[in-house]
């Protein structure tokens, strides 16, 4: 289990027993309910995942916006490619979600963000996922956050950058499992807009 947070509750975004467990059925992990709240994501751990920071804050949202104007290198494209994966496994079959991305660009990255960003709009055509984005030319926009249509709001100083540089390739773990990956250190607030 990775290391506690900033609160009396795990992960600081409190703690429901599901029903199995109340029942007597065994459960490997808690169930985490959505709660406003701050969250601190140590240096150097393992154990974190977009599911675990994310999924119980994105249940039942029809539309989702990332605001991150620093998602133009690959390996940041990569991070949004494995959030969009990890809604899309959230979505039930017959539903859609419509998650819309706002970033900046660069002279040296526009070209290829350009493209890496049109192969990920097409990679989700006609699945649960329906992705859109566009650039923001604002010179103050810095703020990265992930808001829904349900009312959440998620500040993440980081934005989806919260994993270190690992080793990648076939039979890499790191790869294949966020939990297996060394985080930098991050701070991520859940605010509630309603």
């Amino acid at each position: 289990r990775p290391p506690e947070a900033n609160s009396a509750d795990t992960d600081g975004l409190g703690v429901e027993e599901s029903k199995a467990t109340a029942q007597g059925e065994s459960r490997s992990q808690p169930e985490f309910v959505a709660q406003s709240g701050h969250l601190v994501v140590p240096e150097n751990t393992k154990g974190w995942s977009y599911r675990r920071l994310f999924a119980q804050h994105l249940k039942g949202a029809t539309k989702i916006r990332i605001s991150d104007p620093y998602v133009r290198q690959f390996f940041q494209v990569r991070n949004l490619m494995e959030f969009l994966n990890m809604v899309h496994d959230l979505v039930p079959e017959g539903d859609e979600v419509a998650i819309h991305l706002v970033t900046q660009s660069d002279p040296e990255t526009s070209i290829r963000q350009a493209e890496n960003l049109n192969q990920i709009v097409n990679a989700f055509a006609g699945s649960r996922i329906a992705f859109s984005w566009e650039l923001d030319e604002n010179p103050n926009f810095h703020a990265r956050s992930i808001s829904t249509d349900t009312g959440w709001k998620i500040s993440i100083d980081r934005g989806l950058d919260i994993f270190q540089k690992f080793e990648t390739g076939p039979f890499s773990a790191e790869q294949a499992i966020q939990e297996c990956r060394l985080t930098r250190g991050a701070e991520i607030s859940y605010l509630r807009m309603d």
